[in-house]
Parts: structure tokens; sequence; C-alpha cells
């Protein structure tokens, strides 16, 4: 075998064991550790356990990270040279009906409660820049994204109507009478008072 040949090989083997063995403090896989790797959809739902909606499937899981689109941009506001010269702003993005991870009702959920957050192609697209650290933020977008799936996923109460009897619906028209009254006595008073006397 030629040297440069093995040298190669050489190379390859390094950049594969290190790829597999060094992970920064603030690599996804180690900020995220539940979201990264292999999942079947059956790990993401869960049947619901409300009377009402006993065949409605729940997103359980956690995101999916590899599923996300992430775009980073300068971030804005006080923060000196830093905020000149980092991209510390995380945007988060992905496309509500491709999304085979979430169950089709949760979808249909996202559409009616969030439409001001979703783009024209169907993406719901979450940004953050609190933090000066580009991780810290893809963090605080992926919570913002499972807190709209959780409030996308919780049913909305029914309102009760409320019936008043007839005798409160006089009551409260009296009342609003006598305040009416009471209001024009006292600008009738301011009216005719009279400053000679």
């Amino acid at each position: 075998m030629s040297s440069t040949v093995l040298i190669s090989r050489l190379n390859v083997c390094r950049c594969v064991t290190r790829s597999y063995t060094y992970k920064s403090v603030y690599h996804p896989d180690n900020l995220f550790p539940n979201s990264v790797g292999a999942f079947s959809r059956s790990s993401f739902f869960a049947k619901s356990n409300d009377n009402k909606n006993d065949d409605v499937e729940k997103f359980t899981g956690p995101i999916p990270i590899k599923k996300l689109t992430f775009n980073y941009s300068r971030s804005s506001g006080p923060g000196g040279q830093h905020v000149n010269t980092t991209n510390s702003k995380a945007e988060a993005r992905f496309q509500i009906m491709t999304a085979d991870w979430l169950p089709q009702d949760t979808k249909e959920q996202l559409f009616k409660k969030f439409r001001k957050q979703i783009s024209r192609n169907g993406e719901i697209i979450v940004s953050c820049d609190e933090s000066r650290y580009q991780m810290n933020n893809v963090k605080s977008c992926i919570e913002k994204i499972q807190n709209m799936i959780e409030v996308a996923q919780t049913p909305e109460e029914e309102k009760e109507e409320v019936t008043y009897s007839m005798d409160q619906v006089h009551r409260f028209h009296e009342k609003r009478l006598r305040k009416k009254k009471m209001r024009s006595t006292t600008k009738a008073m301011r009216n005719n008072f009279d400053f000679d006397s």
C-alpha cells in the first residue's frame, strides 16, 4: 500500500472517531438528549384520557430537533459590540402539514390558534434573542414551540350560558335608572346654582 493511501485512511478514521467522541457542551445532542436520534411514531403519541376525547392522539414526546430548521442572525437591542459581531438571535421554523411527529388534530389546532405566527407557506416561525448565547436562544425557541403545542392540545372550556330571571332583569334596570336619575339631578344642580345669593 502506498503511503498516501494509508495516510488518507488514517485521516478519515481520525475524523470519524473525533466526530463521535467529542461534542461540545453546547452541542444539540447534549442540550436536548431526548430529542435526537431515530424515533418511532408511537413514541410521540399517546391516547388522551379525557372522557370526551377517547380517540384523540396527543403529542407527548420531545420535539425532534432534526425536523426543525434554524436560522441565525444578528440580535437587536443592547449588548454593545457583542451584538454587532455574533449571530445570537435564533429562529426556528417547521412545516405544520409535513410534520409527521404531530398528530393531525394538533396540526389543525395549531392552524386555528396560532394563525398569526404561521407564514403563507404553512410554517410556524418562532424567534428568540433574549440571551447573548445562540444555544440558549435555540433552547428558548424549542420551549416556545413546546408551549404552543401544549396550548393547541388543551381542549377549550365550554362556556355555560348565564340565564337571568325576569326579576333580576327588572332589578338591573331599576338600578340603572336610579343611577341615571342621580347623575341628571347632580348635573341639574350644577346648572341651577345661583352665585349672587
